[in-house]
């Protein structure tokens, strides 16, 4: 009797745990902000940068001061879509930016290019 109560238990929290975590991810998506391209452009300095990428917008402001190259390797695509930079470093035969890089831009995300 102990293991039943001790199954149902356990399958009940577990379907708890999977309805929490679903109708979180439903939720951030049903709360999207989009911007238009008008919009990002106008974010196009030190004092406030937002980047394009993959059709992602996302502020990095914060986060000029911590890149770990020269200032102006990201002040010169803000308010720009910046995806052939950000996937190749902006060099011809560039290579991709590190884990840490792809794992922390997320942090920066603020919403979607409208169409």
């Amino acid at each position: 009797m102990k293991i039943i109560y001790n199954l149902t238990s356990a399958f009940f929290i577990l379907s708890i745990s999977v309805f929490l975590l679903y109708s979180d991810q439903t939720d951030k998506k049903s709360h999207r902000k989009f911007y238009r391209m008008e919009e990002v452009i106008q974010h196009n300095s030190a004092q406030s940068c937002w980047i394009i990428i993959d059709n992602q917008v996302f502020d990095v402001t914060d986060y000029n001061k911590d890149h770990p190259t020269r200032l102006d390797v990201i002040l010169k695509w803000c308010g720009k879509e910046s995806s052939n930079a950000y996937n190749t470093k902006d060099r011809k035969n560039g290579r991709p930016h590190s884990k840490f890089a792809k794992q922390i831009l997320p942090e920066f995300y603020i919403g979607d290019l409208q169409n």
